[in-house]
């Protein structure tokens, strides 16, 4: 797939998913993920929660550490690791979405509750009751943001009036933390040239 990616979208960036990735761990190195150490460090790796220093020493210490003898599935996850670090990937804009997380849950929604021995009418029932429960939750999300805007934390503020005119209500919740988080930043002028400023 990453060569075909590459081939139709050569402007676009092919990134793997943590939800596989913590998947696939529990799978390959669950031994590990034991030892309370070891996963703290390996959450801080997937999350890019690292500078680009610190990541490589702490990868090597972990190797050193934890599987002196080497493990195949770390090796190729190490270098893959600007495909699922977010720590490499700064210079692309995702959104925040690192995984394929909403297409997953509703997979594995309906793979539950089906078994092999299921019978195919059986089957489209579940199936059809769960995508009712899936559709009424939207419609009710849809409800709510349709009849009114969220509560704001800042009344007076211009923008989050906007939003919250314009988003959904969990997006203008996530807007509006992102909002607030930004006005704790400090900014300091230390130099200018009468057109660029310096920080």
């Amino acid at each position: 797939m990453a060569n075909a990616i590459e081939k139709v979208f050569p402007e676009s960036r092919h990134w793997l998913c943590l939800w596989h990735i913590s998947k696939n761990a529990t799978q390959n190195i669950s031994w590990l993920l034991q030892k309370s150490d070891f996963g703290e460090l390996f959450r801080k790796f997937l999350f890019g929660r690292v500078t680009e220093d610190e990541f490589e020493s702490t990868w090597n210490e972990i190797i050193m550490k934890f599987i002196p003898s080497g493990n195949t599935w770390l090796e190729t996850l190490y270098e893959l690791r600007e495909k699922w670090c977010a720590l490499f990937s700064k210079d692309t804009f995702s959104a925040g979405i690192l995984s394929t997380q909403r297409s997953e849950s509703t997979n594995n929604v309906f793979t539950h509750m089906s078994t092999k021995t299921m019978a195919l009418t059986e089957f489209v029932h579940h199936y059809d009751v769960q995508a009712e429960k899936m559709r009424s939750s939207e419609l009710e999300e849809t409800f709510r943001c349709n009849n009114g805007i969220p509560s704001k934390a800042a009344k007076s503020s211009g923008i989050k009036k906007q939003a919250g005119m314009v988003y959904t209500r969990k997006i203008y919740n996530l807007f509006e933390s992102e909002f607030i988080a930004s006005l704790a930043v400090k900014w300091e002028e230390v130099g200018s040239d009468g057109t660029l400023s310096y920080v």
